[in-house]
């Protein structure tokens, strides 16, 4: 635990101090609200919700794409691996706080300021915290699930195709949240829950084996 907490609070220090990437996603998410109003404003009310939705997942989905595009590429070229293989015999450990950091500095931002709008819009949609929770379940287990894609760039000539790893891959989690804010969501949180759970647990241990193969 004492080495989670170290990873994730120097990997949160360096991702703060470079601040460009973090506002640059909500610069990026506020741009797209503020083109999504305009284009929805004479919709009817109960539409403007739903594509609301489905602009906020789609938001979500392409900014984790763009943040874990070279997931630990840039450890790797500078040797930061190889340190961490030698003092960390826990690798699993390192690429969840290194995950969760990431995610903290963008996404969780993302969640949180789309959940603001949402109950300042009056959308009947969920209440406040059951979208909230919805989109962090959400974003949580799409930034696993690409960082294990973006992880591969370390083994070379994958850079190129991670997207298209990606997307196939995280249809059933967007499928999900659809369901889970459109009907029955008792049933589907935690269906979504135990999705992010076990997509943690595998993306990390397959990050951790791609660690080990690209520095070997």
């Amino acid at each position: 635990m004492e080495v989670f907490k170290i990873i994730f609070f120097h990997e949160l220090k360096i991702l703060f101090k470079s601040r460009g990437r973090a506002i640059a996603n909500i610069l990026y998410f506020v741009i797209f609200l503020a083109i999504f109003q305009i284009l929805t404003q004479n919709f009817d009310k109960n539409l403007q919700s739903q594509l609301f939705v489905i602009g906020t997942i789609i938001a979500i989905l392409t900014s984790v794409i763009t943040i874990n595009n070279d997931f630990l590429e840039k450890d790797f070229r500078d040797g930061s691996l190889e340190q961490i293989i030698i003092h960390c015999s826990n690798l699993e450990i390192f690429v969840i706080a290194k995950c969760l950091a990431s995610w903290v500095s963008s996404s969780f931002l993302i969640a949180l300021l789309a959940t603001i709008i949402l109950k300042i819009s009056a959308f009947e949609i969920l209440n406040f915290w059951q979208f909230f929770l919805v989109l962090i379940l959400n974003s949580l287990s799409l930034s696993f699930l690409l960082a294990f894609c973006g992880s591969l760039s370390m083994l070379g000539g994958f850079t190129s195709m991670i997207s298209i790893i990606a997307i196939p891959l995280a249809l059933p989690i967007l499928i999900i949240t659809s369901a889970t804010i459109n009907e029955n969501y008792e049933l589907n949180i935690k269906i979504l829950f135990a999705l992010t759970i076990l997509i943690i647990a595998i993306s990390s241990f397959a990050c951790a084996k791609i660690i080990k193969i690209a520095n070997n």
